[in-house]
């Protein structure tokens, strides 16, 4: 088991990107680009560890951006979910192209009783 070990500056260099808000796939891709091979995983060790190794009091926090409910997507939902024998939450996300969790969401905000 053959542990290498990253040095300072591309660990730096890597959480600049996370910072940027690049997916790991992208810091992979870039990074290949300037013929460095890094692998998903050590991204994710990198990004895990950041509160752990330097002098920094406090984890870095990277967040994940909730893909926005549209205006045209809440109408979308609301049209969909205001007949009859309204589709499923799964069928209106497909339709959507959202998640089941976003439609959900866009019904609780309607506050939409079914």
């Amino acid at each position: 088991n053959a542990t290498k070990k990253i040095d300072g500056g591309l660990e730096g260099r890597i959480l600049a990107l996370l910072q940027l808000k690049y997916s790991q796939p992208q810091i992979v891709k870039i990074l290949k680009k300037d013929g460095i091979n890094v692998s998903q995983q050590t991204i994710s060790n990198i990004k895990r560890n950041i509160g752990l190794q330097g002098n920094s009091a406090e984890k870095i926090k990277f967040s994940q951006q909730r893909p926005v409910a549209t205006p045209s997507t809440v109408s979308k939902v609301i049209q969909a979910i205001d007949a009859n024998d309204p589709p499923t939450q799964r069928s209106i996300a497909k339709s959507c192209y959202a998640s089941q969790s976003t439609i959900s969401r866009i019904i609780k905000q309607a506050s939409f009783t079914l």
